[in-house]
């Protein structure tokens, strides 16, 4: 995928920073990151939920940016936030590029990135059950005690391991498969989105009442990213 400029956030100083570079950020050279899944209960009901899947991954080592020359940051890298944007005291800085000092720069830390996923959505690919409260469970990191007892009301699961979804699809393809797919391929994904969406749209309403609506809000959004409209 081309690379785009970084997102424009609301509230923050991001939509100054407007670095040409890939929103796909990575480690201090540019390459993907190890990341893992806990599970994390937001204890807003008495049984602990919601869960949500919180990833985790390595923060950005500014140790390591200040070795390397700026010019030949690779487009990929979480420098340019360090460089850019987290350097304005302003600038609310991305959670995903956490900065972290000293010799080792970031070796060892786990750090929230920003991302949260539900259970529906990971239940997709990964292949886990719940309890009666929808606690999931069924996985490596998940099948502690502590964890399944909510014991001093416990936050986080241990790094989760889960099998694949090994379920069939009419395809002959199972749906963990179907997500990778879709991960590597979003023009198949958008292709079979609209379409099912389109269908979800027009359920129980009747085709002659159904009405085009104003394309100008879409062709605006078009405008800003292109890629996306193809």
């Amino acid at each position: 995928m081309n690379p785009l400029k970084l997102p424009i956030m609301k509230g923050t100083k991001a939509k100054n920073c407007g670095l040409k570079v890939s929103t796909y950020i990575g480690d201090e050279f540019g390459n993907p990151f190890d990341v893992r899944y806990r599970v994390r209960s937001e204890w807003r009901t008495e049984a602990g939920g919601p869960w949500d899947w919180s990833l985790e991954g390595m923060g950005c080592s500014k140790v390591i940016c200040d070795k390397i020359d700026a010019n030949d940051y690779n487009i990929n890298s979480c420098c340019h936030w360090l460089d850019q944007c987290v350097s304005d005291p302003k600038f609310k800085r991305p959670t995903h590029n956490y900065v972290c000092e000293g010799e080792e720069g970031c070796t060892g830390r786990d750090v929230f990135t920003g991302i949260s996923m539900i259970s529906p959505d990971m239940g997709l690919y990964y292949d886990f059950g719940t309890d009666e409260n929808g606690r999931p469970a069924g996985c490596t990191g998940m099948d502690e005690k502590l964890w399944l007892d909510n014991g001093n009301k416990n936050r986080m699961s241990g790094e989760v391991a889960c099998k694949m979804n090994k379920t069939p699809t009419p395809d002959g393809k199972t749906i963990s498969e179907v997500m990778e797919l879709y991960a590597e391929d979003q023009t198949t994904w958008i292709n079979d989105f609209v379409s099912v969406y389109d269908k979800m749209l027009e359920n129980g309403v009747p085709k002659e009442s159904l009405n085009d609506v104003p394309t100008a809000w879409f062709n605006a959004y078009c405008n800003d990213y292109k890629q996306i409209c193809l």
